[in-house]
């Protein structure tokens, strides 16, 4: 069942890299104004500094240490492969006793053309263990620098210090966080700032950024310039080559341009996103001279939320790739005032002739996490901004047309009381073969999809009971796995939540045969339904029909040509009623359901059974009570919202519970309700019950009367 090169005029470039134990991947950066005594040389120095704490374990600086090995090696997407860029290192946790060199092992600049085998032998060494000291890690101890093992001389050669942690500080002082480790880092960072140093951090895996931007920014809420590394480590080299490259241009800049002109532009693949989910968007900035670089261009990206209902058509400028002159209000005035406009992403660097990408720099504004309180049909849109697009003083700004996505929701459906099965055939028809030249058709699957939500539980479809498929199962629940909700902060994985889904292979869900005969087949209900019983209503020349009072017969209305409308009933006790429309398609216009008892005998259980070509359900119905199937060859189809046009969250947005068991050959879910905000985040669109009195109706109408009666028993002997 489916329902998605900074610029710095100043010679050396030291890069720090603190591993922790969860890289997440945040980066800030700090553009200094070089000392004019520190001018000139014309190679750039990077220096790493790698944290060795505890909670990054050895396995991931394995990871770490292959990854710092492609920025040697020629070629994209990592290798620097450069003797005007050398590479130093060093590393930290939380070392107690200062008369140590705190931040060993370590080693000195050398060429990044090639692997140097001292360099990777010094890599070597790192061990994890211990806590998060950020003053030792920007090579302080106590206010004061270490001198160790020479390891001075590095520090003091550096120009640039990128700080990568999973963690937060608790060393010196107290706890994590605490305001002594906070303060002692601050105070390294200006120290390294006044010597003309550029300081950029970040953090991998999911510490919280705050004392790193207090440290490096002067406040918590300040992340310019963040950028993230995957928990996992993979893709460490690739970001560091592209920071250290473009910090490398701004150390040593190319010759501006005689002329030039930037293009903006924003581009992304994602146009429907929901929950807490993440949006990812990319910035580019063209260059259209031959050679040489633009003069220092401040740029940002700005996020515009405009209000569902509102057109953003005129935020595509008319098709223009962009529109010089403009701001935030101008572009909320072009939705009508519907939007709100903010920066969240800045900075200063110069773009070299041909594409540069800004994503590194703009890390923040690439990936987009949605508030799942924005209303369904709000539009997220980013736009690209440059202040000196072209080498003269006008124009003076230049914003690139808007890229947007809709803030959408993944409906979810429940089967309650029964299993889910799927890619099974109906009695009589032929399994599918392969025809000779593998045409054989994909063995059918279930995938929906899971969507986490700001009360930190992820929600998605079950079933009460088993899952069963000849394919994979993706997203689906089986034993109410997902029913409340799955807490986030247990472990990501499919197994906590699908106890009963079958059969398991190959540590893939699903796969419970290797075609749908291994599953039986549907058993043909109708023709069992239908036997033996003599028509008690033709339905020839009736457009519409209920069952409503104790008027209605039993029995069986059949229309063997045409189409017939239900409208809305209530079934009243005692009463059995099959609809038979075998070529043709049967609408629900309202709710269908049964007199609410009280019973006092099994023949007094009512019962509706559908049997048609095709069984529409309208948009206004929210409760089915009735067996419906739909088995013609020739469609076989069972739709959950009856609407011709586009399907929004406006259309089919109501519960619909269907009461009773669905056999189809294809069962279109298309109602929009539910997965909502707060405590409505795991509301179904359908439910789809198979409740008791269809087991208790069915065993009454097998009944016969017919008895076999025992006489007598013997007891015998076993035999072996």
């Amino acid at each position: 069942m489916n329902r998605q090169s900074i610029i710095i005029r100043s010679p050396i470039v030291v890069l720090a890299v603190a591993l922790f134990a969860t890289i997440a991947g945040l980066l800030y950066m700090i553009r200094m104004q070089p000392n004019v005594a520190a001018q000139a040389p014309a190679v750039c120095r990077a220096a790493m500094v790698l944290d060795r704490s505890g909670s990054v374990g050895d396995e991931n600086l394995d990871v770490m240490r292959a990854q710092i090995k492609q920025l040697f090696q020629f070629g994209p997407p990592s290798g620097l492969h450069d003797d005007n860029i050398q590479l130093a290192f060093w590393s930290f946790s939380s070392t107690v006793n200062p008369a140590e060199n705190y931040d060993a092992p370590f080693n000195g600049f050398v060429s990044s053309k090639g692997v140097n085998n001292a360099f990777q032998a010094s890599l070597s060494q790192l061990v994890s263990g211990g806590g998060t000291n950020y003053e030792q890690g920007f090579g302080y101890n106590g206010g004061v620098l270490n001198t160790h093992d020479n390891i001075d001389t590095v520090i003091n050669a550096a120009n640039i210090i990128v700080f990568m942690t999973d963690g937060v500080p608790n060393t010196p002082g107290s706890g994590d966080n605490n305001a002594l480790a906070r303060n002692v880092a601050r105070a390294a960072v200006l120290k390294h700032r006044a010597a003309g140093k550029l300081i950029v951090g970040g953090i991998v895996g999911n510490a919280s950024p705050g004392s790193l931007n207090y440290v490096i920014n002067g406040a918590d809420n300040n992340s310019t310039g963040l950028f993230h590394i995957n928990s996992d480590y993979s893709g460490l080299g690739r970001t560091l080559s592209a920071i250290i490259g473009t910090q490398c241009d701004l150390v040593n800049p190319p010759p501006t341009a005689a002329s030039y002109t930037l293009t903006p532009t924003v581009t992304s693949n994602d146009r429907v996103a929901s929950g807490q989910t993440s949006a990812n968007f990319s910035y580019n900035v063209n260059n259209s001279a031959a050679s040489g670089s633009s003069d220092n261009v401040n740029w940002s990206v700005k996020q515009l939320l405009v209000a569902r209902g509102q057109s953003v058509d005129p935020l595509y400028f008319g098709g223009s790739p962009y529109r010089d002159g403009y701001s935030c209000a101008k572009l909320v005035a072009l939705v009508n005032g519907k939007a709100n406009c903010s920066d969240v992403a800045s900075g200063q660097r110069l773009f070299a002739a041909g594409n540069t990408s800004l994503d590194n720099d703009a890390a923040a504004a690439t990936s987009v996490v949605l508030d799942d309180s924005w209303p369904v049909g709000t539009k997220v849109c980013m736009v690209l901004t440059l202040d000196k697009p072209t080498q003269d003083n006008s124009p003076v700004d230049r914003y690139s047309h808007a890229t947007c996505l809709t803030v959408g929701k993944r409906p979810l459906v429940q089967v309650h009381g029964g299993d889910l099965r799927v890619g099974r055939h109906f009695v009589g028809d032929a399994a599918p073969v392969d025809d000779g030249s593998g045409n054989k058709p994909d063995p059918a699957v279930i995938a929906t999809s899971v969507t986490p939500k700001s009360d930190g539980r992820t929600y998605g479809s079950w079933a009460e009971y088993g899952v069963f498929s000849p394919g994979l199962v993706t997203g689906f629940a089986s034993l109410s796995g997902l029913e409340g909700g799955y807490e986030s902060t247990l472990p990501n994985s499919q197994e906590f939540w699908s106890k009963l889904t079958f059969a398991n292979t190959n540590n893939e869900y699903g796969l419970f045969t290797a075609d749908d005969s291994g599953q039986g087949t549907v058993p043909d209900s109708a023709t069992a339904l239908l036997a033996g019983r003599s028509v008690t209503q033709d339905l020839t020349g009736v457009d519409t029909i209920a069952f409503n009072g104790n008027g209605v017969a039993n029995g069986l209305y059949q229309k063997t040509s045409g189409n017939l409308i239900i409208n809305g009933s209530v079934l009243e006790k005692g009463k059995t009623v099959i609809v038979d429309v075998p070529e043709g398609t049967v609408t629900i216009s309202g709710n269908l359901s049964y007199n609410n008892g009280p019973y006092t005998d099994i023949n007094q259980i009512p019962q509706l059974v559908i049997i048609a070509k095709t069984i529409a359900i309208k948009p206004n119905v929210t409760n089915v009570s009735a067996w419906l199937i739909a088995n013609t060859a020739s469609d076989g189809t069972v739709s959950t919202c009856d609407d011709p046009g586009i399907l929004t969250s406006e259309v089919c947005n109501t519960l619909l519970t269907i009461n009773g068991p669905i056999m189809a050959r294809h069962l279109n879910l298309r109602r929009t309700g539910g997965a909502g905000a707060g405590g409505a985040a795991g509301d179904p669109a359908e439910i789809i019950n198979l409740t008791g009195d269809s087991y208790l109706w069915a065993q009454n109408e097998g009944r016969s009367d017919v008895r076999a009666q025992t006489t007598f028993t013997t007891e015998l002997p076993p035999y072996f």
